[in-house]
């Protein structure tokens, strides 16, 4: 369905029932990234949606925040508190929420994150945006998002043919709008790691076993200065952990859920 949320339009989707769980996808990704937990959190009213640009919701026209359309689709949805999971940059935009509105959020999850500001993106990751903007703005998309998807990212997932196609799927419906264009997208001030130690909610820090050092980085960073967290590694997970050892996804965030919905 499609929502008007914050002054844009939201692709939405919602089932189960329940405490609320909200879900938020990363770059280039969209609400279909979550499928595996949705099958197994039936007993919990899951939210996914498509961030401004991605999937099925049109591209930002102005200056936004991703966590003030997070809000805003809660209210537009009648949510009074809930829970909000975040893979890669999508976990941050979970974190700057939790930062916006503690009230509203019982838990949160912090899945393969990127982009927390320390440590910087690494070099050889920098070179591949530099690579695949050039090539978008040249006209060469189909190049631009093999460029994408041959980071190492998407390696350890893309191995396994089921998840591949779905992978290749998503990026390949993705417009390119912020490769084309410059993001009008903003951050909270002061940003979020410079509020990690005033989170007094139940989180979960999870970890895929073989994402990036950059990503490992970054776990430790929530785990250490978020008073309440609780690191989860999963073994033979990497950057798409949640698609590609469900299973103990889902444990972890029934276990985090439960604690957060007492």
């Amino acid at each position: 369905m499609i929502e008007e949320v914050n002054g844009t339009e939201l692709y939405v989707e919602r089932r189960g029932s329940g405490p609320t769980i909200l879900f938020i996808h990363g770059s280039t990704l969209d609400h279909r990234m979550w499928a595996p937990q949705l099958e197994a959190l039936g007993s919990y009213d899951c939210i996914t949606y498509d961030l401004r640009g991605f999937g099925r919701s049109p591209p930002p026209a102005g200056p936004f925040k991703h966590c003030e359309d997070a809000l805003a689709l809660l209210d537009r949805l009648g949510v009074e508190r809930a829970v909000v999971v975040g893979h890669s940059i999508g976990g941050l935009y979970g974190l700057e929420l939790s930062c916006l509105a503690p009230e509203r959020i019982t838990g949160y999850a912090a899945l393969c994150m990127s982009g927390l500001g320390t440590p910087s993106f690494p070099a050889d990751i920098q070179a591949v945006f530099t690579a695949v903007r050039t090539a978008a703005r040249a006209g060469n998309l189909p190049e631009a998002k093999r460029l994408w998807l041959d980071t190492g990212w998407f390696a350890t997932a893309r191995a396994k043919p089921e998840l591949r196609e779905l992978i290749d799927q998503m990026v390949g419906d993705y417009s390119g709008w912020y490769w084309l264009n410059d993001s009008p997208s903003q951050n909270i001030v002061p940003p979020a790691i410079e509020r990690l130690e005033t989170l007094k909610l139940p989180t979960m820090v999870i970890d895929g076993e073989l994402d990036l050092d950059y990503n490992h980085e970054i776990a430790k960073i929530l785990a250490k200065r978020i008073p309440n967290a609780t690191l989860v590694k999963i073994a033979h997970g990497g950057h798409m952990a949640n698609m590609e050892e469900p299973a103990e996804v889902n444990r972890a965030l029934i276990a985090l859920a439960r604690i957060a919905t007492l």
